[in-house]
């Protein structure tokens, strides 16, 4: 069978990168229910409000990710299906720091079945 039959039969629904920093794990409300949530007591980069514990930040731009991780962070690269964005993505919008690059808000995290790497993460021995 050719690759062509191959994607014929199974398309390759590509999916948009999507980066989040946190300067460090917070054990037991990092990953809940098999999603990505925000830290707790997190607030809002601009108001200051406090933020739901399931909302989680992300951004097409890895540098925001590194600003938000710090030097001993961590830092999640997904792989989001476009049509899961449309669904689910609470807000979309752009940072004029980083022109042309988007922030997305989930309200109820990211499944961690998204994960496609995790920067920064030590085992414990």
């Amino acid at each position: 069978i050719s690759n062509e039959d191959l994607l014929a039969l199974f398309p390759v629904i590509a999916g948009i990168k999507l980066f989040r920093g946190i300067p460090k794990w917070f054990k037991g409300t990092t990953i809940v229910n098999d999603k990505v949530v925000g830290a707790p007591g997190a607030k809002h980069y601009w108001t200051g409000n406090k933020l739901p514990k399931e909302n989680v930040h992300t951004s097409t731009s890895e540098k925001i990710a590194d600003n938000f991780a710090g030097k001993k962070g961590i830092k999640f690269k997904f792989d989001v299906p476009e049509e899961y964005i449309k669904k689910y993505a609470e807000s979309e919008h752009t940072w004029g720091v980083y022109p042309g690059e988007k922030i997305y808000a989930f309200k109820k995290g990211l499944p961690t079945k998204f994960i496609e790497k995790i920067y920064g993460l030590k085992s414990k021995k």
